[in-house]
C-alpha cells in the first residue's frame, strides 16, 4: 500500500472512528436526480415520501435552496400530525449566491405562513453573542435531511428548481439511527453557534434583516458590504 495512502486511511480513521459508524442495520440507496425539460427530480420525490411518512420528527440544513410548493404542502402535513419541524438555511450574511437569496426568504415567508409551527433557523451576525471573536457566520454549505431519527438524505442535492432543469445530483439515502444522530448533533451545534430562530413570517419579507429588497441587495447588510466611511443609508444602489 502506497505511504500516501496509509496516511490518508490514518487521519480518516483518526477523525471518524470505527466505533461510531458500526451500524449491522444500515440500509443505503443511491439516487441521481438527472435534470429534463419536464422538471423531474428523483430526489425531491424521495426525500417527499419521506416526510409523508414521518412520524415524530424532521430536521433539515440546507445550503441553497427555494423552497417549491409541493415541498412545503408536505411540511404542512406533517406539522397537522404533529411531527415537529425545524429548518436552517443560509441568509444573506453568509451565502455566496446572495442574489437566490431573494427567492429563498420568500418561500420561507410562505412555509412560516401556512405552517407557523416549523421553525427556521438563518445564520445571523451573532451580534447577541459577545463571546464570539468573529461575528460573520460561516457559509453554510451542508445539505441534508433526517427523518424521525433514523432516515436521513445527504448529498449533493439542494433544495431548488436547479436541481430539476439544470444540475444533475447525485444523493445516499440512508436507513441509520447513527448516521441520523451525528447529523441531527450537527445541526444543535451549527444552529446554536451561527444561526437564530426566526420569529415571525414577516422577518423573511424583502428588506427585513435576511432578504434584499429589490436593487437595494447591497444596502445595509453587513459591515462586508459598506465602505467604513460610509453608513448603510448613504449606500449608493450601485455599491457592494
Amino acid at each position: 500500500v502506497p505511504t500516501t495512502r496509509k496516511k490518508d486511511e490514518c487521519l480518516l480513521n483518526n477523525t471518524i472512528p470505527d466505533d461510531d459508524w458500526d451500524d449491522p442495520n444500515c440500509r443505503v440507496s443511491f439516487v441521481r436526480s438527472t435534470p429534463t425539460s419536464d422538471g423531474e427530480d428523483a430526489i425531491l420525490r424521495a426525500i417527499i415520501g419521506a416526510i409523508n411518512t414521518s412520524q415524530v420528527y424532521i430536521t433539515m440544513c440546507m445550503g441553497h435552496c427555494n423552497i417549491p410548493a409541493s415541498f412545503t404542502q408536505a411540511l404542512v402535513q406533517a406539522c397537522e400530525r404533529g411531527v415537529s419541524v425545524r429548518i436552517m438555511v443560509n441568509s444573506l450574511y453568509s451565502n455566496d449566491l446572495r442574489g437566490g437569496q431573494r427567492d429563498l426568504f420568500i418561500s420561507l415567508h410562505h412555509l412560516m405562513t401556512v405552517a407557523p409551527k416549523v421553525q427556521v433557523y438563518a445564520t445571523d451576525l451573532l451580534r447577541h453573542k459577545q463571546s464570539l471573536d468573529q461575528q460573520q457566520p460561516a457559509f453554510l454549505h451542508s445539505k441534508y435531511v433526517v427523518i424521525d431519527h433514523e432516515w436521513s438524505a445527504v448529498g449533493s442535492w439542494n433544495l431548488w428548481t436547479r436541481a430539476s432543469f439544470y444540475e444533475m445530483e447525485h444523493e445516499l439515502l440512508v436507513y441509520s439511527t447513527k448516521v441520523a444522530s451525528y447529523l441531527e448533533g450537527k445541526f444543535e451545534r451549527e444552529s446554536n453557534d451561527m444561526a437564530i430562530l426566526l420569529q415571525s413570517a414577516d422577518q423573511c419579507l424583502p428588506g427585513n434583516g435576511f432578504c434584499p429588497k429589490g436593487c437595494h441587495m447591497c444596502e445595509g447588510y453587513g459591515p462586508f458590504f459598506v465602505a467604513p466611511s460610509l453608513s448603510p443609508s448613504s449606500v449608493s444602489l450601485f455599491d457592494g
